[in-house]
């Protein structure tokens, strides 16, 4: 049996995380909806932005992720902010998100930026919009 087919698959994804004050912000606010809205609440240390759903791959290619990760540094994704404008419900999951108005571009340039050196990496991703 090959080496790579004996390793251990991982689930993985690139992700952001809001800043301290945010996430406890949030987190407090997921500890008043769960209830309303008979969810689960979610620790504020895992709440996250998903850029990119990598899915399972063997534990010997997460160099190679971090790796094309670190070459989009330096071309032209630049800083933004992102403005929570609403708290939604999605009632088939009873899942509750915060969401925004519009998308900056920066954050779009860092996603496609990503899924390009993931894709020349090597990588199969989903293919939809952000």
């Amino acid at each position: 049996m090959a080496e790579e087919t004996r390793q251990k698959a991982v689930r993985l994804f690139f992700a952001i995380w809001p800043d301290k004050e945010t996430r406890m912000q949030l987190g407090r606010l997921t500890g008043r909806l769960a209830s309303v809205c008979e969810g689960r609440k979610t620790k504020a240390e895992n709440i996250h932005l998903t850029l990119v759903f990598v899915g399972e791959v063997n534990a010997s290619q997460v160099d190679a992720l971090c790796r094309a990760a670190d070459e989009i540094e330096g071309h032209g994704v630049k800083a933004f902010d992102l403005v929570i404008e609403r708290i939604c419900v999605w009632k088939r999951k009873n899942i509750v998100y915060a969401e925004i108005n519009e998308i900056p571009q920066s954050l779009i340039d860092l996603v496609e930026a990503l899924q390009s050196r993931l894709s020349l990496a090597g990588f199969s991703l989903e293919e939809r919009p952000y």
